[in-house]
Order: structure tokens, then C-alpha cells, then sequence
């Protein structure tokens, strides 16, 4: 999340980042498993003159992580709504995702023209599934053949640009 705090923010935010992770250090054996980071706050809520001058920025920090992280999941669901049609079209299994230590994580292996395209499906994204076949993570049809990301994205772009150049332009 810091990182995602510095690009919303900018240098004016360094402080209240520095006040915020010198707080995590200095507690991180007493904070255990706390999910929201306004709990690492409430022990030093008077602590000094500081408090009132950054507790605003805190909350707008956490505000602004908290609608980036909501971009970044609306954006990760229209991916999924694509990649659930392209799996109407083109050969397709879902499987486990094993690589994955939570529970409901699937992925998606397509075949488009021999070529194998692979998406880690969200538990969430799930629903847009159920017309794909599912299989065990051991079958054939599940094993990663090994591309990596930008050749995945690549290989897509070619496609895309040879099917072009097959079409009349108007």
C-alpha cells in the first residue's frame, strides 16, 4: 500500500508515510493481525503536536489507497468479463490455482490458433465462469506451457495486427 500512497500523493505525503511506518515498526510484535491500517494509528492518537496536524492526511491516504484499490479491481473484472467471452469462442478450461496459496483462485487456459493463453481468475470473478469447462489441476489441458506475461501479450498483439492486415480498410 505505500507505494500506492506515494504515487496518489506525492512528496507532501512523506511524512505522514515515515509517521505511519515508524509506527508499524515500533509496534509490529503488539498489531498482530490488524486489517485496517487506522489501527496502528490508535495507540499514538494524542502523542504530541503532530497527531492533529497529520491525522487528516492519514484518513485521506487511506481514502485514496482505498479508491486505487477499487480501480484496480473494477479494471481486473472487466478483464475477466473479456476473458470469459473469448472463452465462448475459443477452446477453454478453468482449473485450480495451485500456485496460489488462497482458497477460490482459478485459471483460465485458452487455445487460440495452437497457442496457449493463460489468466489467474479472482474468487470473485468466479460467477463469469461456469459455462468453461472444469478440470482438475492435473489435466493436460491445464499445464502452463511455460510463457511468461509480455510473451502472453505479445503473441496477442501479432494476432491482433495480422487480422488486421487481412481486412480491407474503408
Amino acid at each position: 500500500m505505500n507505494a500506492i500512497v506515494l504515487a496518489l500523493c506525492g512528496p507532501a505525503s512523506l511524512v505522514a508515510l515515515w509517521w505511519i511506518g515508524t509506527i508499524a515498526d515500533q509496534h509490529a510484535t503488539t498489531t498482530h493481525d490488524r486489517d485496517d491500517p487506522r489501527d496502528l494509528l490508535e495507540p499514538w492518537g494524542g502523542h504530541g503536536d503532530a497527531w492533529p496536524a497529520i491525522a487528516p492526511s492519514i484518513e485521506t491516504l487511506i481514502a485514496r489507497a482505498e479508491q486505487a484499490e477499487a480501480e484496480r479491481d473494477g479494471a481486473y473484472r472487466e478483464r475477466a468479463h473479456l476473458t470469459a467471452w473469448l472463452a465462448t469462442i475459443h477452446p477453454a478450461v478453468i482449473a485450480p490455482a495451485v500456485d496460489i496459496d488462497e482458497d477460490g483462485w482459478q485459471i483460465l487456459y485458452l487455445t487460440v490458433s495452437g497457442r496457449q493463453f493463460s489468466w489467474h481468475i479472482h474468487p470473485n470473478d468466479a460467477d463469469l465462469y461456469h459455462h468453461v469447462e472444469h478440470v482438475p489441476a492435473e489435466d493436460p489441458r491445464a499445464q502452463w506451457d511455460g510463457h511468461t506475461t509480455d510473451q502472453k501479450y505479445q503473441t496477442i498483439r501479432e494476432m491482433t495486427f495480422s487480422g488486421l492486415r487481412g481486412h480491407a480498410t474503408r
